[in-house]
């Protein structure tokens, strides 16, 4: 696990900036086995699991994070492993969606396409070699800035939202439907 961050005191505690873990299916596989072991224990004054007790009505599956929020761009600065698997699956998910490279870079145009974020350290992206990342924020999605100071890269954007999105959403629809089947 250590090429998802540090390790803290003992080897199944990382250290994992906010964002890593709908980057990576190994982390949402700790998060989820986290909550049913939670859900799993056994109360000792009612003798019911946190499953089965009623007064446990709501589950929280993570607490303030999104793929769509701060902490995805720094995990992808931060955390080679992760950078390297999603500029490969954003590449690849951009080339289907648009059906070529040429496509992208044409829907992208110049100067809102690749190496757009080499200040923030994003450089040497290419379609075909799969290094093309998913850089965002949402000061950057706020609709005055896609039509304002980052209108030139407004596709990308829009683009990276709707793959983190994707991403995101099929992490969530994963981790209930494995709760519902353990019997939550």
């Amino acid at each position: 696990l250590r090429e998802f961050g540090p390790v803290r005191d003992t080897p199944d505690w990382v250290l994992s900036s906010h964002g890593s873990v709908f980057l990576s299916e190994e982390l949402q596989d700790l998060q989820i086995e986290q909550m049913l072991n939670l859900l799993r224990h056994e109360n000792p004054y009612t003798g019911m699991t946190y499953m089965e007790d009623p007064v446990v009505s709501v589950v929280e599956l993570l607490n303030e994070q999104s793929a769509l929020f701060y902490g995805t761009t720094g995990t992808l600065q931060n955390i080679p492993t992760l950078r390297k698997r999603m500029g490969a699956a954003f590449a690849e998910w951009l080339v289907e969606r648009y059906k070529s490279p040429e496509a992208v870079v044409a829907r992208w145009g110049e100067a809102g396409g690749l190496n757009t974020f080499a200040d923030e350290g994003f450089v040497d992206e290419n379609l075909t070699e799969g290094r093309v990342y998913p850089v965002g924020d949402p000061g950057l999605y706020d609709p005055n800035s896609l039509d304002g100071v980052n209108a030139h890269r407004k596709a990308r954007l829009l683009d990276t939202m709707l793959f983190l999105y994707e991403l995101q959403d099929s992490f969530y629809q994963r981790y209930v439907k494995i709760l519902r089947e353990a019997g939550y």
